[in-house]
């Protein structure tokens, strides 16, 4: 697949006029994809015809079913801090990466250089049948091979203690669609992270249009807490943005432990 056709669908291709405001860079984001949304999710009637593959995301992680071993490659983890990037597109809010910083992370020998996160609620993929409040997804891209590799982190809705991360992140949406907001606010991905890194792994695709197959997914298995009222931010915003759950179609779930 083309690069810089692959990029323009996961960070989002930008082009017009800079607008300075309140410490913030607004970029206007043009669309140039075919109209999609989550009221109907064959997606493949409209063009996307990877989105009726047999390789699809998300799917339903039996526990009783994964192949578990202590053997498989830990995940390392090398992010630094920068400044959010932020852009609502009209399904959800994405925060994209800046290139002029390390952020990466480096599964069985290779390492995949972040891209862009953005979220979904409820969680896109199901454990033993059941979702959490919301889902995190951290795409990556090893710049060698062009291949795909996203962190799935599962957040949770507990109480009223804000999770700072999350709060950065909320401050900062977008009054308006299709606008990518440059800020002063500075994130590190590590600070979203369990402090387990152990995880299910799999084949899959990418869960929005244009459903790209052959992703390697790693779902961490420990979960993330933020606050009720976070989560109800979240849900104000892009209100169920989940794709449905895929059929496995035969593939191995392999379980870290």
């Amino acid at each position: 697949m083309n690069k810089n056709y692959l990029l323009s669908m996961l960070v989002v291709a930008i082009s017009g006029v800079l607008i300075l405001s309140c410490n913030k860079e607004e970029v206007t984001v043009e669309r140039h994809y075919p109209h999609w949304d989550y009221e109907s999710t064959m997606w493949q009637n409209s063009g996307y015809t990877d989105c009726g593959g047999i390789v699809q995301t998300p799917i339903n992680i039996e526990t009783a079913n994964t192949i578990k071993s202590a053997d498989l490659s830990d995940v390392t983890f090398n992010y630094n801090a920068f400044d959010i990037k932020i852009v609502d597109n009209g399904h959800t809010v994405q925060v994209n990466r800046d290139a002029t910083k390390i952020n990466n992370m480096v599964i069985d020998g290779v390492t995949y250089d972040f891209l862009q996160f953005h979220y979904h609620t409820h969680s896109e993929h199901e454990i033993d049948g059941a979702t959490d409040e919301m889902e995190i997804h951290l795409v990556h891209q090893d710049p060698i091979t062009e291949n795909l590799a996203v962190i799935g982190v599962m957040l949770n809705a507990n109480g009223t203690t804000p999770n700072d991360f999350i709060e950065s992140y909320l401050n900062n949406f977008p009054s308006t669609e299709d606008n990518e907001v440059a800020t002063t606010t500075s994130i590190d991905l590590d600070d979203l992270l369990p402090s387990n890194h152990n995880y299910y792994t799999y084949t899959g695709s990418l869960t929005t249009p244009p459903c790209t197959q052959g992703l390697k997914w790693i779902v961490l298995k420990d979960k993330v807490d933020v606050s009720v009222e976070q989560m109800h931010k979240f849900e104000e915003t892009h209100h169920v943005n989940a794709r449905p759950i895929q059929p496995l179609n035969g593939r191995i779930v392999l379980e870290k432990i």
